[in-house]
């Protein structure tokens, strides 16, 4: 029977092994299969509120996200397709990145970024999502039907602090941005 559970590690002990779960409970097991995707591990956010339950590392129904505002961090193709969809679902979408530049991302999914950057209601979708961390594509059936969402990119600014109504960035001349978070 399956556990459901976030393992700490995996350790091997003579013929078995002992998976150690966040509980502090062990599971003895013949074989483990370690499903983790192509890169396993996200970058966690370092600042005050950055583990917060309402923090996530993947997008799994941007349709969840209609009409809200949503801040998606990161300089990547994972950040511009999370970005992308959930705009493209009608959400109200801040990018924020610590590079000046975008320069990670594929040229394609830079090119419906900005697509959708100049015109919120411009037919963009992520369909074949490169990234492991957006597990979902969008359409058009997928359109919310109270109008298209927005992207707003904060390039060359950090994530400062997350607060239950607030997330506070900051930029490379300490100015912060304050910016709605529910």
């Amino acid at each position: 029977e399956p556990i459901l559970s976030r393992i700490d590690r995996v350790e091997r002990k003579g013929r078995e092994c002992l998976v150690h779960h966040a509980d502090k409970s062990v599971t003895r097991a013949q074989h483990v299969l370690v499903a983790i995707g192509r890169r396993g591990v996200y970058r966690a956010l370092d600042c005050p509120g950055g583990r917060l339950d309402k923090v996530q590392s993947r997008l799994y129904d941007p349709q969840e996200f209609a009409r809200k505002p949503v801040l998606v961090v990161g300089g990547g193709n994972a950040a511009v397709e999370a970005a992308v969809a959930l705009a493209a679902c009608g959400a109200r979408v801040t990018l924020s990145h610590r590079q000046a530049v975008l320069s990670k991302p594929s040229q394609e999914n830079l090119d419906k970024l900005h697509a959708l950057e100049r015109d919120p209601s411009a037919d963009v979708h992520i369909e074949h999502p490169v990234s492991p961390y957006v597990t979902t594509a969008t359409m058009k059936t997928m359109k919310s039907p109270e109008g298209p969402g927005s992207i707003r990119v904060l390039p060359g600014t950090v994530v400062a602090r997350i607060e239950p109504a607030t997330v506070t960035l900051v930029d490379g001349e300490q100015q912060e941005t304050t910016i709605p978070n529910y």
